[in-house]
């Protein structure tokens, strides 16, 4: 499956999107190829500019999955592109685009739904990502605008529980490119019995730091398979 995760909005998570939510639930070590002129984080495996948008129709024919994470100031200019390569969004299977509960990053978010759907993407293809919304708000009066929009139009796939809460696990990790949720889960370490052990001040706090990025990381992976499963196996009616 290859999804592009875009938004002509900068500061919606797409980088987070893209490497904690999509890339691991693809399996078998997507790639995450960046389309930007400046990495967030550093954390892509390669970087394309979006006038290379050719290279980068050769790179995606010989992989059967792959997520390209657009940057906001490549976003129009790529979808320009893939007007002009006629067919080309064809080759995408799904269109992520993630938003967040500020006017200027909603507004921007309906011109980019309007784009491709102007482009003739189908609507079933382009799917919608709620980030960073406060646990205790309501979804539907939070991103008021974009609901709004697709009573309307119609021209995405909009599922009520693909949000992701504001959690400050996804900034500890840009501080901590090394590192990433899946890495976090695999660690066996007991750190309640090495803080128990430890004498020293400053080991037990960084041993205290360590199981909470552990704690953080198994709550909001259970999230983002939910987020995942609504947008790509919502429940069938009836059943």
């Amino acid at each position: 499956m290859i999804l592009a995760v875009l938004n002509f909005s900068g500061n919606v998570g797409k980088t987070a999107v893209s490497r904690h939510l999509l890339a691991p639930r693809l399996g078998g070590g997507a790639p995450i190829i960046s389309v930007e002129s400046v990495n967030a984080d550093g954390a892509e495996s390669k970087t394309l500019r979006a006038k290379a948008f050719g290279k980068l129709m050769e790179e995606l024919s010989v992989v059967d999955k792959a997520v390209i994470d657009v940057g906001a100031s490549n976003a129009e200019e790529f979808l320009n592109m893939m007007q002009e390569f006629e067919g080309a969004h064809e080759d995408i299977d799904h269109f992520i685009v993630p938003t967040v509960p500020r006017q200027k990053q909603m507004v921007d978010t309906v011109k980019t739904l309007r784009k491709l759907a102007n482009m003739g993407v189908s609507a079933k293809k382009v799917k919608i990502v709620f980030n960073m919304m406060d646990r205790g708000d309501v979804v539907d009066d939070a991103f008021k605008p974009i609901f709004d929009y697709w009573r309307v139009e119609k021209c995405f796939v909009l599922r009520k529980n693909a949000v992701i809460y504001s959690n400050e696990l996804f900034g500890l990790l840009v501080a901590s490119p090394g590192q990433d949720i899946a890495s976090l889960l695999a660690d066996t370490t007991d750190y309640k019995a090495l803080i128990k052990e430890a004498t020293d001040a400053d080991e037990k706090i960084r041993l205290t730091h360590l199981l909470g990025l552990r704690r953080l990381a198994t709550s909001t992976s259970a999230t983002l398979d939910n987020v995942y499963d609504a947008m790509f196996n919502p429940p069938q009616k009836g059943g």
